[in-house]
């Protein structure tokens, strides 16, 4: 691998690289960090502008002269650094051999068309897996409510597997009245341990919402009280007290989307 002057990492940009592992300077900077070669593959497939990539100069794979090559001819910069640096930068303790550093995206809410909403939902493996899941089930947009994990932490990125980079994750925070301007046409499904109807005797629609929220809290009663919802449960055969929410919302979409 060449390993010259004007390839080498940087100092100052190791140190920013560094300093995106923390989701306050991510949110500043709107750069997150993507590690590994799935991921990154995924990436460079997709329309989000990338900075740079960072190759663990003590590594070499045909993998990552694939990679190397595509983005040498999209125009995108090479740096190596050392494994002993490399792994200062990554928030994997056994990383493979390549990071890269993009730019976040805004999206826009796409009004009365299929979502899944996430409500104080702060385990990143779970949101990862979620936002994968919605993939598979051709769900285009997540929105998050109240105090979710950062989607963009390395973490959410690599349970989405790359899938976060075709989606469209959008940030509601407390503003639920958006919920009622924007899908006032399609029914709403929440997903809760005290609701009277069984996902079971749900008929699916074209087009839903479905809501999940954190699995000690639950989904909040500010969302339970829109007009357009309905409020289900998936039935368990245990003492369990509650399913795990990314194989809640897995279960829930495959029957939501059972007339696609």
């Amino acid at each position: 691998m060449l390993t010259s002057k004007e390839n080498w990492l940087p100092k100052s940009t190791a140190t920013f690289i560094r300093s995106i592992s923390v989701a306050k300077n991510r949110q500043k900077s709107k750069r997150f960090l993507v590690e590994g070669i799935k991921c990154c593959y995924e990436l460079l497939s997709s329309d989000f502008l990338i900075d740079y990539f960072v190759i663990d100069s003590q590594r070499n794979t045909d993998e990552l002269q694939s990679i190397i090559s595509i983005a040498t001819k999209k125009g995108i910069s090479i740096f190596y650094t050392k494994s002993s640096i490399f792994i200062t930068l990554c928030d994997t303790k056994h990383p493979q051999a390549i990071i890269a550093v993009a730019h976040q995206k805004e999206f826009e809410i796409m009004p009365n068309q299929s979502f899944v909403g996430l409500d104080n939902v702060s385990d990143p493996g779970n949101v990862g897996t979620i936002i994968r899941t919605c993939e598979w089930f051709g769900i285009k947009q997540v929105l998050f409510f109240g105090n979710c994990v950062d989607a963009f932490s390395p973490k959410v990125i690599r349970s989405s597997m790359g899938s976060i980079f075709r989606m469209k994750i959008i940030y509601l925070y407390e503003n639920t009245e958006l919920i009622a301007k924007f899908f006032e046409k399609i029914p709403i499904f929440i997903a809760t341990l005290n609701a009277n109807t069984p996902l079971t005797n749900i008929i699916p629609p074209a087009t839903f919402g479905l809501i999940v929220g954190n699995e000690s809290r639950g989904v909040s009663s500010i969302l339970q009280s829109l007009d357009n919802k309905c409020c289900f449960y998936i039935a368990g055969y245990s003492n369990t007290e509650s399913l795990n929410v990314s194989i809640a919302t897995g279960i829930a979409l495959y029957k939501l989307t059972e007339n696609k």
